[in-house]
């Protein structure tokens, strides 16, 4: 579908993690640390191709075609049904939110999935 996420990368889930965690005023509160912006799979794709220098395309799958192929390689079914779930909720909006607590605790930006990947080209050209 259209939907959108907003990947952010371990490191600054983990900067994050370390500043509420060595720091003072942060108690009862709840952060959402997203990465920089919401992405579609067509960006994704884009971006892929663009990173790995090898054509990606989005391969759009009914949730039914999903959790068949997904046990067919060898998911368990309830894992693969949790796999589908988790796409729809991608596509109707749950995941498509941006929010500036990162950079509001760490005084950066929190990094894009371009330079994220960029350093592990390698591991995406190798991947097959």
């Amino acid at each position: 579908g259209d939907g959108r996420i907003v990947p952010v990368s371990r490191h600054d889930c983990a900067a994050a993690a370390a500043i509420v965690l060595t720091s003072e005023g942060h108690g009862c509160k709840a952060y959402e640390i997203t990465g920089p912006e919401a992405i579609s799979q067509s960006d994704l794709a884009t971006l892929f191709a663009e990173v790995s220098g090898r054509p990606v395309r989005v391969a759009r799958l009914g949730d039914k075609v999903l959790v068949w192929g997904l046990v067919r390689y060898g998911f368990p079914k309830a894992t693969a049904r949790a796999v589908a779930a988790f796409g729809r909720s991608i596509r109707e909006g749950y995941f498509d939110v941006v929010d500036p607590a990162f950079e509001t605790l760490s005084g950066r930006p929190p990094l894009s999935l371009r330079e994220v990947l960029i350093p592990h080209r390698g591991d995406l050209v190798d991947a097959h």
